[in-house]
């Protein structure tokens, strides 16, 4: 099963959407992108150990893949087994041609002026207030924590009003 979850290191790692962080591309191009960036030493994961109590090999044990399987990766030439059962919304570059934004909407890649668009599940009143979640809700408190830190603030909704020690 292979699941996806934002990251402050899938910024660097992964292409995502830069408007709504949805992953983009393929599951080959994500892959291929993060081997490429780690032969070049530039990879968001602080080293092993680092993924919550995750194991990692050493270099030494490591299998390495040639440049050009990396590349084929990257490309599209290579496709791996089941991944066409884990769609990706393709790749829409900046519209403004920056080189350094991409979307999985052309709605996502137009010009907002920095305002979003939010689809509302229930009626909304005059003074009800708007949030969305960066996080995965269902988390222990903790993690939610640890995991919202990375975005400079401290969460105050009921739920962690409820739940904090």
């Amino acid at each position: 099963m292979l699941v996806g979850a934002q990251h402050s290191s899938n910024k660097v790692n992964c292409i995502v959407c830069s408007f709504c962080f949805q992953f983009i591309g393929s599951i080959e191009l994500q892959i291929g992108r993060k081997l490429y960036l780690e032969e070049l030493g530039i990879s968001a994961d602080g080293g092993c150990g680092s993924s919550g109590g995750l194991e990692c090999s050493s270099s030494s044990e490591k299998i390495r893949l040639s440049h050009d399987t990396i590349q084929s990766l990257m490309e599209g030439h290579l496709q791996l087994p089941y991944s066409e059962n884990f769609p990706l919304p393709p790749v829409v570059s900046c519209i403004g041609g920056c080189k350094e934004a991409y979307y999985c909407s052309k709605s996502c890649a137009q010009d907002r002026d920095g305002q979003a668009t939010i689809l509302a599940l229930r009626p909304i009143s005059k003074d009800d207030e708007i949030t969305i979640s960066y996080i995965d809700e269902n988390l222990p408190y903790e993690e939610r924590q640890l995991l919202l830190a990375d975005y400079g603030f401290t969460c105050k909704c009921p739920r962690c009003v409820e739940e904090a020690p």
